[in-house]
């Protein structure tokens, strides 16, 4: 379960820089 949690904040977490990228 925990295994789970962390793959799912990982991907959010990669697309966060990503769009504050383009908010800029």
């Amino acid at each position: 379960m925990r295994s789970s949690a962390s793959n799912s904040m990982q991907q959010p977490q990669i697309q966060m820089p990503a769009y504050q990228d383009q908010c800029t």
